[in-house]
């Protein structure tokens, strides 16, 4: 007769990182920023951020699987019709695990080129 124990550890691997942005844009075009965390137990929670305005909602894309059992979230904001007022307008993710009590935060700053 043995026993099994099981052991459900719960974390957040820092490695988050926003992706999309690959240098300043044009007046009038679009740009999608992609927010992906580390691997994570339970999955982390991803919430967008613009400062000094409103961030889009973002889009969940699917999980993968990451390191150690863990889950690898995602997702992503549309930014449409970018102007020159947007330009140096910074982006940032919070990746959190609440129950692992780590969070990490990922920020971008948009240059929107016009003429």
């Amino acid at each position: 007769d043995s026993n099994t124990v099981t052991i459900d550890v719960r974390f957040l691997l820092l490695e988050g990182a926003i992706t999309g942005y690959t240098g300043p844009v044009t007046s009038g075009s679009d740009l999608t920023l992609t927010c992906t965390s580390g691997s994570s137990n339970p999955p982390a929670s991803i919430t967008w951020t613009r400062v000094g305005g409103n961030a889009p909602t973002g889009t969940d894309l699917a999980q993968t699987d990451g390191q150690h059992g863990g889950k690898i979230t995602a997702q992503e904001i549309s930014l449409t019709n970018l102007q020159p007022e947007d330009n140096g307008a910074q982006f940032s993710c919070t990746v959190s695990n609440s129950d692992a009590g780590r969070t990490e935060v990922k920020s971008v700053t948009v240059v929107v080129q016009y003429a």
